[in-house]
């Protein structure tokens, strides 16, 4: 081993904790940093002994290679590979000896941590969605599925999430699995929901129902029926029920960071109600935070295709650090989802509401979720001091564009089931 690497295997690692570990060494003398690093050399590496590295905190059956621990993004690595999280790989240390042991053999991109910066971001983010669509579409190129339209060409076209996917349609008769298109989209009473369900109930074939709605009602579901919908209660959740997130309206300005300023700046335009008044009022009263509210007196303002009310409300979102998506009629926010789009910090009061894809995303570690205003305010307040706020509006929009948006929302459902993730 030359001069340098030794310099930096000595740096790199703690000393103390090599002759803690094994309690042999201190009995033959080895009880100073110099001594143990000098038996690591000559006889401990041979032995396979363990050395404690100061900057994963734990020690390692191996010496770490740091130009590519240093250098590259391992939390990127673990977020681009969805399996590496199921597997318990959560660490940037476990993440690197993935790499090193596998996801090299299997041909894994890694990215440099300057190839992460602002300026790239929008491109590799691109990138990774168009991979993950090719791996999705090999699996649900192999499910048989028949389309069961039922509703008007109006809401047919507005509702027909699968119109650009790569399905391998067949009849009724020959199909596995069913997907109806007997719910217009956002328009259903309660009763008609309920109704129209019942029209699977004994059906000997899975039927996949996906729900617009702001019903957050227990419905009646025979074990046939995957339901995903808009508005849903976690508490009351059945098992073959599942949260569909609402990705039919996206900011779509270009990505860019919203620079941290003297305050937080948060933000809402909208409709006022029950649920979002309280935690208003509390954010304007509070002197250590910067509110851009814009009061609606109806939804839109009443007019839902002005240009001047979309640009309003697309550049307050966008101009912030945080937004208040706390749900409206239904027990959803499509403002959450949007929020999410354009790279910003959404602002939650927990009313029992499920987020998409719990059990891959870790959620709280970028949305501001609390259990009543008070909470959430001093969350907000915290994080601004304490955490990197550029970073978070990244995986923000990170998250978006490889779990939220329409077009791959709906291919990694169908690989879900597929992979028999979604029963």
């Amino acid at each position: 081993m030359n001069l340098i690497k030794e310099q930096s295997l000595f740096l790199n690692y703690d000393w103390k904790e090599y002759f803690k570990k094994y309690s042999d060494l201190e009995k033959n003398g080895v009880n100073t940093e110099h001594k143990a690093f000098t038996h690591y050399l000559k006889k401990g590496k041979e032995e396979k002994r363990e050395i404690y590295h100061k900057k994963t905190k734990q020690f390692v059956s191996e010496e770490v290679d740091e130009d590519l621990f240093n250098d590259y993004h391992w939390q990127h690595y673990i977020n681009v590979n969805n399996d590496l999280h199921h597997n318990g790989i959560k660490s940037e240390f476990d993440a690197y000896h993935h790499y090193k042991n596998y996801g090299k053999k299997e041909n894994r991109i890694l990215h440099l941590k300057s190839a992460i910066e602002y300026n790239n971001y929008e491109q590799i983010i691109t990138d990774e969605k168009d991979r993950k669509l090719m791996e999705y579409e090999k699996n649900i190129g192999k499910l048989k599925i028949h389309i069961d339209n039922n509703i008007t060409e109006e809401h047919y076209n507005k509702n027909n999430i699968f119109s650009s996917m790569k399905l391998k349609l067949t009849s009724l008769l020959e199909s596995k699995y069913i997907v109806s298109n007997k719910f217009p989209f956002g328009s259903l009473s309660f009763p008609e929901i309920e109704e129209n369900i019942s029209h699977y109930q004994n059906v000997k074939k899975y039927v996949l129902i996906f729900l617009i709605s702001h019903a957050d009602e227990p419905l009646n579901l025979s074990k046939n029926i995957i339901l995903f919908r808009t508005s849903l209660n976690k508490s009351k959740k059945q098992k073959n029920e599942y949260v569909l997130p609402y990705v039919w309206e996206k900011i779509n300005k270009p990505f860019f960071i919203f620079k941290k300023t003297k305050k937080p700046i948060v933000s809402f335009c909208g409709q006022m109600n029950k649920y979002r008044e309280k935690i208003i009022q509390q954010l304007q009263k509070n002197n250590a935070i910067q509110c851009n509210f814009i009061i609606r007196e109806k939804y839109w303002g009443g007019k839902p295709n002005d240009p001047v009310l979309i640009y309003e409300f697309t550049n307050n979102i966008t101009h912030s650090h945080f937004v208040v998506c706390c749900r409206g009629r239904g027990n959803y926010s499509m403002r959450f989802y949007q929020t999410l789009s354009a790279g910003r910090i959404p602002i939650l009061i927990n009313t029992d509401m499920e987020l998409p894809f719990e059990n891959e995303i870790d959620w709280t570690s970028f949305v501001v979720i609390g259990e009543n205003e008070e909470e959430v305010i001093k969350k907000v307040l915290n994080w601004y001091e304490t955490k990197n706020i550029e970073e978070i509006q990244k995986k923000c929009k990170y998250i978006y564009d490889h779990f939220i948006d329409k077009d791959i929302y709906f291919n990694k459902v169908l690989n879900d089931i597929y992979m028999n993730k979604i029963k």
